[in-house]
C-alpha cells in the first residue's frame, strides 16, 4: 500500500501497559514499512520518548478525560492540520474522545480494544452504555483475543462484521546476563523468584496476589522461602496505599516493589515464575513476553490468558479472586522443581514463532486498507 499517514492514540503515558507496548511495536513495524506515524499521549511517562526513538512524530496531550473538552478540540485541530487517512484508537478513553468528533473522523476510526473494561468496576455499567451508543461511530474494531471478540459482540458494542482479531505481535527476546538482577536487588541465586508486572489498577486485583503470596510464603516448606518483585507503576497515592499493605504483611521483607523499568528483560531473565492475579484481561502482554524467556507462569483464568495458557500443559490457572487457589498454585510451583521446568519450557516452546511481529504489522494494514478503500484516503 502507498505511504500511509497513521493517527496513533493511546492514553497511558507509560510504556507499562500492554495497550501501550502494542501501540509502539505497531508504529515501528509501520515505519519500518514506510509509512509515516503521529503517536499521541500524554506527558509525565516514558511513551512519548519511546515513540520519538521509534522514528514517530509525537504529541502531547494533556488528559483523556471524558470531560476534556480540550482534549478533544486539540484532537480535532491536528487531524485538519496532520491530515491523517487512519485515525487509530487504542482503548476506551482514546476512542471515546475521538467519538464525539464529525463523521469525517469517525469513518477512519480503527479502535483496537484491549481487554472489555465495560462493565466492569465503578461506572460500569454507564461505560457499557456508552460504548453500545457509539458502536456505529467507528470504521474497524481490533480486538487481541477471540474472547473478547465474543463477550463484546455479546454485550453489543461492537461489531462482528467490523471486528478483526489480532494478537500482539511478539519481538524477538534479549537475554540479559544471569544474575544481574538479583545482585542489583539483594535476591540470593536458589531463592525463587516470582515476578508480577502489571499497573496500580482494579483490574490487576493486588489485594489477591499479595494475599495468595503472604499464603503460599508462610506455608513455604523448602529451605529458602520465594521473593516476589512487582513492578507496579502508577500514581504516588496509590503505591503508597500498596507500600502500607505489603508493611502489614508476614513476607513483606521478602517483596520489593519497582515503580518501572525500562527493561524488563533482566527481570525476566532472572525469574523463575511469572503470576497475574487480574480480574479481567484480554490477552496479557506481560505473560507471553514472560513465556518467551522461559518463566513458568501462573495466572487467573479470565479473557484471553485460556488462549496461551493450557492449565497444567503450559502454565497453572486459578479462578480470580481466589486468594487461597492462587497461593496453592504458586506453593505448588516453589516447592516443585520439575513441575517449574516442565511448564517453563512447555511454555516457552508453544510461543516460539507462534505470534510474530511482522503478522500483527501486516494484518493491521490489511484492516486500514478496507478502511480507506471504504472511505477513501485524506485529502
Amino acid at each position: 500500500m502507498d505511504d500511509l499517514r497513521v493517527l496513533m492514540i493511546v492514553t497511558g503515558a507509560t510504556t507499562a501497559g500492554g495497550g501501550e507496548k502494542q501501540a509502539l511495536e505497531l508504529a515501528e513495524g509501520l515505519i519500518g514499512r514506510g509509512h509515516q506515524v503521529m503517536f499521541v499521549a500524554p506527558g509525565g511517562g516514558d511513551v512519548l520518548e519511546a515513540a520519538r526513538a521509534r522514528g514517530c512524530e509525537t504529541t502531547e496531550v494533556a488528559t483523556f478525560s471524558p470531560l476534556a473538552s480540550v482534549t478533544r478540540r486539540n484532537l480535532a485541530r491536528l487531524i485538519v492540520e496532520w491530515k491523517p487517512d487512519i485515525v487509530h484508537a487504542h482503548g476506551p478513553r482514546a476512542a471515546f474522545a475521538l467519538r464525539r468528533l464529525d463523521a469525517d473522523v469517525t469513518k477512519r476510526l480503527v479502535y483496537t480494544i484491549h481487554g472489555i473494561h465495560a462493565g466492569h468496576g465503578p461506572l460500569g455499567s454507564v461505560k457499557l452504555a456508552v460504548e453500545r451508543h457509539d458502536v456505529t461511530k467507528v470504521a474497524a474494531f481490533i480486538v487481541t483475543c477471540k474472547a473478547d471478540l465474543e463477550t463484546g459482540a455479546d454485550l453489543g458494542f461492537l461489531d462482528r462484521g467490523k471486528t478483526q482479531v489480532i494478537y500482539n505481535g511478539l519481538a524477538d527476546p534479549h537475554l540479559a546476563d544471569l544474575g544481574v538482577f538479583r545482585a542489583e536487588n539483594g535476591i540470593a541465586p536458589d531463592t525463587v523468584l516470582i515476578a508480577h508486572v502489571g499497573r496500580i489498577s482494579p483490574p490487576k486485583d493486588h489485594p489477591t496476589l499479595l494475599a495468595a503470596f503472604d499464603e503460599a510464603w508462610r506455608r513455604c516448606s523448602a529451605p529458602s522461602k520465594p521473593h516476589l518483585v512487582m513492578v507496579a507503576a502508577g500514581t504516588y497515592g496509590q503505591r503508597e496505599r500498596l507500600l502500607r499493605a505489603i508493611r502489614a504483611m508476614s513476607s513483606a521483607h521478602d517483596i520489593t516493589v519497582l515503580a518501572a523499568l525500562d527493561d524488563l528483560a533482566p527481570l525476566y531473565t532472572d525469574a523463575d515464575i511469572l503470576v497475574l492475579s487480574s480480574k479481567w484481561e484480554a490477552r496479557p502482554y506481560v505473560l507471553v513476553e514472560a513465556m518467551q524467556y522461559r518463566c513458568a507462569v501462573v495466572s487467573t483464568k479470565v479473557g484471553g490468558v485460556g488462549e496461551v495458557v493450557e492449565h497444567e500443559a503450559t502454565g497453572l490457572l486459578v479462578p480470580p479472586s481466589k486468594p487461597t487457589l492462587l497461593a496453592d498454585a504458586l506453593l505448588a510451583l516453589v516447592e516443585q522443581r520439575d513441575l517449574r521446568d516442565r511448564l517453563a519450557h512447555a511454555g516457552h516452546t508453544f510461543i516460539t514463532g507462534r505470534f510474530p511481529l511482522d503478522t500483527m504489522v501486516d494484518q493491521t494494514i490489511e484492516v486500514y486498507r478496507h478502511v480507506i478503500e471504504a472511505t477513501g484516503p485524506s485529502t
